[in-house]
């Protein structure tokens, strides 16, 4: 497993998006447990197989999200698994790919979400617990959505019903045992608890706030920010942001 980086097709800069940033060897359970807790991603184009991890069938039949799945097996049938913290390959962000315009299939998310935790929960040594499931099922499958549908602008009916099964998926977690990992996540859950079109509005608000700082640091005219903390209450949404680097 190596790094991998996500970059705009503007040559814009982008960002790490999987692997470790240490040269590790470590068990195909610890590297699985990596997995569900989101620390590495289910992209296939950062792993390497030795071939003889593709001999079962490893990949379902899913139009999207059959990658994490592969992976998921894949490591649970892994002896050893090396982390290489160079970034030896590149993601290019294009607003016309395949990936960016085809109808999002929300279905497959919960699929994917259940596999992943089927071939999980048959590894000897990785420890699946009530806040390990939660909290995968939080930022896999729910703020997943609440990206999805506020970055590719999910059209109506669509919208709505990808908002209500999420809303339906997370009252089914412990926000508390969420927040025990991540307190983004945490108020996720808590926001599509609450209410799934405001959770959606909270979202796009707080995208607009890193797209804007990110496109004033950009222009070296201000200061980008970082969300930093989010409180859902019944009178509103506070968004707490924090400066991340100067202007000129």
């Amino acid at each position: 497993v190596f790094r991998a980086e996500s970059r705009y097709h503007d040559g814009r800069a982008g960002r790490v998006v999987d692997g470790l940033d240490r040269d590790e060897t470590t068990t195909g359970a610890d590297a699985l447990t990596l997995l569900l807790a989101g620390s590495i991603h289910g992209f296939l184009w950062s792993k390497v197989f030795r071939r003889d991890r593709l001999a079962a069938p490893l990949f379902p039949h899913l139009a999207s999200q059959s990658d994490v799945v592969g992976v998921a097996r894949a490591l649970a049938a892994s002896r050893v698994v090396r982390f290489i913290p160079d970034v030896l390959y590149t993601y290019v962000r294009r607003p016309r790919s395949l990936t960016r315009v085809s109808a999002p299939d929300f279905g497959n998310l919960l699929a994917a979400r259940d596999l992943v935790l089927e071939a999980a929960f048959r590894v000897e040594g990785v420890t699946i617990d009530r806040a390990t499931v939660d909290h995968f099922a939080a930022w896999f499958y729910c703020s997943a959505v609440l990206t999805t549908v506020v970055r590719q602008r999910v059209p109506e009916p669509e919208r709505s019903l990808a908002l209500a099964e999420a809303g339906a998926v997370a009252r089914t977690l412990d926000a508390g045992l969420v927040r025990s990992r991540s307190l983004v996540h945490a108020a996720v859950v808590t926001a599509l608890r609450a209410s799934p079109r405001s959770a959606a509005a909270l979202t796009r608000a707080a995208y607009a706030l890193l797209d804007s700082g990110r496109a004033a640091a950009g222009r070296g005219r201000g200061a980008a920010f970082a969300v930093t903390a989010v409180r859902v209450a019944s009178d509103g949404v506070t968004i707490r942001r924090r400066a991340i680097g100067g202007g000129r």
